[in-house]
C-alpha cells in the first residue's frame, strides 16, 4: 500500500525489521513502518538528535537467496511513534536492489519507476559489502 504525506517520494509499508548502528554503536533492530526510494521511518528509538548518521543493513529473501542492502543515512525527524532517516550514501547495487523492493509493494510501478528516471536522490558509492549470499 502507497502512502504520500507532503514528500517527494511514495512510502510503501513495508512489514520488516532492519538493524541500526548509530555513532558507531551498538546495533539495534527495530521494525520498520515504511520505506520509500529516499528513506523510511521505523518505530521505536528517540534517543539521538536530527542529523545523527546511522548504517542500516535490511535484508530481503528471494528466490531462496538472502540480499543484503547496506545504507547510510541521518534521522531526519522524529516523532512519538519512531523515526525517520534519509538515505544519504549507497552503493549503485544496494540501490537497484531498494527500486525492486519498492516496486513489488507498490500499487502503481509506472509512477514509481518515473522517479528512478530523475536521477540518484543521495550519494551513490562503490564500495558497499557484498549484497547477496546463498541459503
Amino acid at each position: 500500500m502507497l502512502k504520500k504525506y507532503g514528500r517527494v517520494h511514495e512510502r510503501i509499508n513495508l512489514s520488516r525489521v532492519v538493524g541500526v548502528t548509530f555513532l558507531g554503536h551498538q546495533r539495534h533492530i527495530y521494525p520498520i513502518q515504511d520505506i520509500s526510494l529516499t528513506g523510511m521511518f521505523i518505530t521505536g528509538h528517540r534517543e539521538y538528535p536530527l542529523g545523527t548518521s546511522c548504517s542500516i543493513t535490511l535484508a530481503e529473501r528471494w528466490s531462496g537467496q538472502v540480499f543484503i542492502m547496506n545504507f547510510t543515512g541521518k534521522i531526519a525527524r522524529h516523532s512519538q511513534e519512531g523515526i525517520a532517516i534519509q538515505f544519504t550514501e549507497m552503493a549503485l547495487k544496494q540501490y537497484a536492489l531498494l527500486q525492486t523492493v519498492l516496486l513489488y509493494g507498490c500499487s502503481n510501478p509506472l509512477a514509481l519507476g518515473q522517479a528512478f528516471a530523475n536521477g540518484y536522490p543521495f550519494e551513490i558509492s562503490e564500495h558497499r559489502n557484498k549484497t547477496a549470499c546463498n541459503h
